[in-house]
């Protein structure tokens, strides 16, 4: 027979916010290292991702954890530090690595870990608060079309605002943009026969090779 079951204790039912979240708001993440299409994949880890022009990045989703937009989620390339690369580079490839090297050591003190890593897959399951903006290039699906959010900065200890986050749950700029630049806009659409997901389309090389946000 069937044992009871209690839901007093459930939380409220509601609506998942749909996203994107407003720009400038601060809101918990939870990290996920994907697997990039088999196309992009370095002979050497499935789990890191090679741009057009070698450049070794990783493919991360960040789902946001809590609060009024818990379950939005969007995708974006970090560029791995110099010690992840292995061809020589550019000035602007350098710039990118840089870049994501402070990313990922922000990333992990405002998770509370130690700034190494043994793999990048190690990054999975890691929450932390970031300030997010507006992706420019908005995805189109079935004739729609999506803005996504982008990490603008992750919130370390170090910042007054993380206790406040980390307290609070969430710090919404209520009239925070929800699109992004129209103007720079060109059509998105192209032909889809590839079976992926929008987002799982790279910008332009020459943006994604040069900076990764």
């Amino acid at each position: 027979n069937l044992k009871m079951l209690d839901f007093s204790n459930a939380p409220d039912q509601r609506e998942f916010g749909n996203g994107p979240v407003p720009a400038g708001s601060i809101v918990i993440v939870q990290m996920e290292v994907l697997q990039p299409h088999e196309s992009k994949r370095a002979a050497d880890n499935p789990y890191i991702s090679v741009a057009q022009s070698g450049l070794r990045q990783i493919y991360c989703q960040f789902s946001v954890a809590k609060g009024s937009y818990s379950g939005v989620s969007f995708r974006q390339n970090i560029t791995l530090p110099l010690g992840g690369q292995n061809m020589r580079l550019s000035a602007n490839q350098e710039k990118a690595c840089n870049i994501g090297n402070a990313t990922l050591k922000a990333i992990c003190l405002a998770a509370k870990k130690p700034p190494k890593i043994n793999d990048v897959t190690s990054l999975t399951g890691l929450s932390f608060p970031v300030r997010v903006k507006i992706n420019d290039r908005p995805t189109e699906k079935d004739g729609r079309v999506y803005w996504n959010n982008e990490i603008a900065i992750v919130i370390t200890p170090d910042k007054e605002v993380y206790g406040e986050v980390m307290r609070e749950g969430e710090i919404i700029l209520a009239d925070g943009p929800i699109t992004g630049d129209a103007s720079r806009v060109q059509s998105t659409s192209r032909p889809s026969g590839n079976g992926h997901l929008p987002y799982d389309d790279p910008p332009a090389p020459s943006e994604c090779d040069s900076v990764p946000f």
